[in-house]
Parts: structure tokens; C-alpha cells; sequence
């Protein structure tokens, strides 16, 4: 790369050998400078503790896969930015942050700091996230962060990339491949973006949106969330895009999600379901189930999809379904499926297919399910493609008395 202009971590001592602890003189260079470069050239650096930046500095390598810090202590972060602002990390790989048992350990974490970004770097094999922005109640919330062109690969106890207790965050354009929970997770977070990114093989979901609490309750919701243009490939198991915990206010569109077990699922433990979601022009393939909305959520809408070739149904339905709905005796409150595009042109399944699978209303729920345009193979019916087990609740399918699905049907 061109020359820059800062402080050198050489010239601190650093070897960059991939055999002499470099931590030291790595940070020396950083207490050393008062603002600007901290340049790392080409090398491995190994380092036995986390590394601490400061306001109004920027660590920067000659790029993600030669300019590479090592962590080779167990139990420790890789990189932390803690209470700074107009912090930049970039052009560096950071690897081997190792924490056996429940302890957490993160490559690279911004904790309540302002106006920081993380590009084109590279996280691999790393133990609970790669990138964290956020989480720490004590001193106070992160805001405006951009993680932007990393790629996190191997994160073996946690998310590659998550957003937790976080304002107006940006992750764009990256990279996760094999996590074993989430591939990125937004998580009690205030007005935060996820775009462009791609995500496979993660343990639980790609792409993971959820208020911040368990079982016993949530103490902050995640709100005004977008998530958009991202390719979602799965891994055979998990979801694809995944909200609980009182996501609310969220705009999922434009994604493509294949290979999962289920494509799109909004869920609802204990209660902390979602609401004012907004599912649009989403691509979903060759997932067992295209869309599930269980237990109990309110205003809700799935509108110009495509859900193609639905492949290995759930065991708790007696027919393969593109979008199953089961409020679990719940209500389902203004929940609109319209404009949706439902193909079923390889059906691997013996059991008969459903476009829609609607089961376990309550008397207060209230489902359009309007304007789809709908072709099967191996239809349960010749003259209606919409199954519901149980007559409670509204199920409108109709406007001024005329169905107003098209439905292409054949056995």
C-alpha cells in the first residue's frame, strides 16, 4: 500500500514474526500517539493481551491477510475500543481468540464508544463474536458504529458479527461464514442497518433480531431495524432471518435465504413476540418451510415475496406448507400476507402441499391472506390451496365476496 503517515509499530519494537510477543510494543505505539496512524506492515504479530485504543486513532495494516495479530493467551479479547469516539480499525486480521467453557472472548469490541468503524478487516477462530459493537449498560451505549467489508469466519461459541444495546449501527457488506449460533445478531439495539452482507453456515440463523432479555422477560426491545439485500445460504439446519423478543418496527426486504430449515421466522418465547414487521420483496428457496410466524404477534406484513420449492416439512403438520402461521392459541393481530408469489414446482415430500398452513387461532386473530399468486404440485385440494385446522379466528381471503388469490392447482 501507499506510505502512511503515523507512528509505526517497528519502530516500538514490534517484530511482526509470528514468534515474539509483539503486545508490549503494540501498545506502546498506541499510548505513544495522541491521534492519527498506528501502522502495522505486513507480519504476524503475536500478542498475550488485549489491545487498547484511544480516541481519535486509527490502527491500520497493508491488508486483512497479511497484516495479522495473533492472540496466543487464552481468555482474552483481541482488540477492544472502550469509552472512545472517531476510532477506525482497518486492513488488519485478528485470529485464535480462544475462552473454553461459558466465558466470552471477541476478537474485536467497541464498547461505549462514539463514531467508530471497523473495515475490511478479517476475524478468524474466535470464541464468542467476532466484531461486537456495544453491550455495556455501566458507561453508557455506543453510537453511529460501522462495521463495513469484514470477513468473520469460525466463530465457535457465539455470533460472527452481533449489535447489542446500540445506536444507529451499520453492518454493510460483509462476510460470515460458520458460527456456531448467529451469523450476525442485532439484539436490544436502536435504529440499526444490516445490508449487503453475506452468511452461511451458521449453527442457529444467519441473520438473528432480538430484543435483549430471556425467558423471564425483555428489558430493551430491538427497534427500527432494517434488514436488507442480504444473502442468506444457510446451512441445511437453523433459519435464515430469525425475530423474537419483541423485535418491533423492523423492515426485512430484499434478501435472498436458501437452505434453511425455515427462511424467515418470527417466534415468540414466552409471550415476547414482534410487531410492525415489514417482509417485502424477499427471495426464499429451497428452504423446509419458506415462512413461519408462530405464537403471538400484532401487525404484520409479507407482501411481494417469492417462495420457491419448499423441501423437508416439519413433523408437526400433516402437509408441507410454503408459509405456516400457527398462533399456538394466541392472537395474531392484523397479520397481511398479500402480492406474494408461492411456487411449488419440485415437491420432494409425500406429503401433499399447502400454500398456506393456518392452525390454532384464537377468536381475536385476524389473517389476510389476499392477492397471492400460487402454483402447486401435489396439492392437497383441486380448489383451494389454503389449509386451516381449526375454525377460530378470521381468515379473510376475499375482497367484495370474490377470492382473490390466483391459484394454479394440480395433484
Amino acid at each position: 500500500m501507499s506510505k502512511v503517515i503515523g507512528i509505526n509499530v517497528k519502530d516500538y519494537g514490534a517484530y511482526g514474526d509470528n514468534v515474539h510477543d509483539d503486545t508490549i510494543a503494540i501498545q506502546s505505539a498506541i499510548d505513544a500517539s495522541t491521534g492519527g496512524v498506528i501502522f502495522f506492515p505486513a507480519g504476524t504479530y503475536v500478542i498475550s493481551n488485549t489491545i487498547k485504543v484511544h480516541s481519535n486513532q486509527t490502527l491500520c495494516g497493508e491488508g486483512k491477510n497479511i497484516s495479522i495479530l495473533r492472540m496466543s493467551a487464552v481468555g482474552k479479547d483481541g482488540i477492544q475500543v472502550n469509552n472512545a469516539e472517531h476510532v477506525t480499525i482497518r486492513e488488519l486480521q485478528v485470529r485464535d481468540i480462544i475462552n473454553p467453557g461459558s466465558a466470552e472472548s471477541r476478537a474485536i469490541r467497541i464498547r461505549a464508544s462514539k463514531h467508530c468503524k471497523v473495515e475490511h478487516c478479517r476475524v478468524y477462530n474466535t470464541d464468542d463474536s467476532g466484531i461486537r459493537v456495544g453491550y455495556d449498560d455501566a458507561t453508557g451505549w455506543s453510537m453511529h458504529c460501522q462495521v463495513l467489508h469484514c470477513e468473520v469466519e469460525n466463530t465457535t461459541g457465539g455470533s460472527g458479527i452481533e449489535v447489542i444495546k446500540a445506536y444507529d449501527t451499520l453492518v454493510d457488506g460483509c462476510t460470515v461464514i460458520n458460527s456456531l449460533e448467529h451469523g450476525i445478531r442485532i439484539c436490544g439495539a436502536i435504529r440499526t442497518t444490516v445490508v449487503n452482507n453475506t452468511i452461511e453456515g451458521s449453527g442457529n440463523a444467519d441473520i438473528t433480531a432480538q430484543g435483549f432479555g430471556s425467558s423471564t422477560g425483555v428489558s430493551q426491545p430491538l427497534e427500527n431495524f432494517i434488514i436488507k439485500g442480504n444473502t442468506c445460504k444457510g446451512s441445511g439446519l437453523g433459519y435464515g432471518i430469525t425475530m423474537y423478543f419483541q423485535a418491533s418496527k423492523g423492515i426485512v426486504s430484499s434478501n435472498k435465504i436458501m437452505n434453511s430449515l425455515i427462511g424467515i421466522r418470527l417466534y415468540d418465547p414466552e409471550g415476547n413476540g414482534t410487531q410492525n414487521i415489514h417482509c417485502v420483496d424477499n427471495m426464499i428457496a429451497d428452504c423446509g418451510t419458506g415462512i413461519l410466524v408462530y405464537g403471538e404477534h400484532k401487525s404484520l406484513t409479507f407482501s411481494q415475496n417469492h417462495i420457491m420449492n419448499w423441501t423437508n416439512p416439519s413433523v408437526a403438520y400433516e402437509y408441507a406448507a410454503a408459509v405456516v402461521i400457527d398462533a399456538h392459541n394466541n392472537d395474531l393481530d392484523f397479520v397481511f400476507f398479500e402480492d406474494n408469489m408461492i411456487v411449488q414446482a419440485n415437491p420432494v415430500s409425500n406429503k401433499k402441499q399447502v400454500s398456506f398452513y393456518i392452525a390454532n387461532l384464537t377468536n381475536n386473530s385476524n389473517i389476510y391472506v389476499r392477492y397471492n399468486n400460487i402454483s402447486l404440485l401435489n396439492s392437497f385440494s383441486l380448489f383451494n390451496s389454503i389449509y386451516r385446522r381449526g375454525s377460530r379466528g378470521k381468515v379473510t381471503t376475499t375482497f367484495a365476496l370474490m377470492n382473490t388469490n390466483t391459484e394454479v392447482l394440480s395433484s
